[in-house]
């Protein structure tokens, strides 16, 4: 999918917190709101295009289809192959269910998709510099007990996906959803937001 935004990019980089701005930018709902299972969208990508010129890509996949790690690197080989490489590595995308066998996970995200449903939630972005992660993996354990999830997506290589015009100044994601935190490495590897 494609879709033209009348504003700026630097409108989504003056309020990082806000999944408001990043929502009109997927290609469907993260949380897979359908009132038909069969319309569930199992992988869509939408390009918008800002009127300052500035490009994103965003994709939305099931993690019945891949998860982020396999996601990464979807994006990564596209962005190979659009730049014309030839020489992927066909080792990168696997059937990884030899190793970790395939689990009824159907029902585990419907808990926090009905519970989120028609709530407001408010999404934080925090930012830690690489000199301050220290300290804080001794006092996150503590802090972390008043979450229900939490999930790393540290040490995932989505600043390194280069479609031909450069890599990524910013990756983010948009699923606001209660009590549920997501960790992401900064653009230069050293932090955690």
């Amino acid at each position: 999918m494609e879709a033209q935004v009348a504003t700026d990019m630097s409108t989504v980089f003056k309020e990082p917190e806000s999944t408001n701005l990043l929502l009109p930018l997927l290609p469907c709902d993260p949380l897979g709101r359908f009132s038909e299972p069969s319309a569930k969208v199992m992988v869509a990508i939408q390009v918008s295009f800002f009127a300052c010129g500035g490009i994103t890509i965003c994709a939305c996949v099931d993690h019945v289809v891949a998860d982020v790690a396999a996601t990464a690197t979807f994006l990564k080989i596209w962005a190979a192959v659009a730049c014309g490489a030839n020489d992927i590595d066909n080792d990168l995308i696997c059937n990884r269910t030899s190793v970790c066998p395939s689990l009824d996970l159907s029902g585990f995200w419907k808990q926090f998709v009905d519970e989120n449903k028609d709530k407001k939630v408010l999404t934080k972005r925090l930012l830690f510099d690489g000199s301050k992660i220290a300290s804080l993996r001794n006092e996150i354990g503590n802090g972390l007990c008043s979450y229900r999830l939490s999930s790393s997506w540290c040490r995932i290589p989505f600043y390194e996906t280069d479609f031909g015009w450069g890599k990524p100044i910013r990756t983010a994601i948009a699923l606001g959803m209660e009590r549920v935190v997501f960790f992401l490495d900064t653009k230069d590897g050293e932090g955690i937001e």
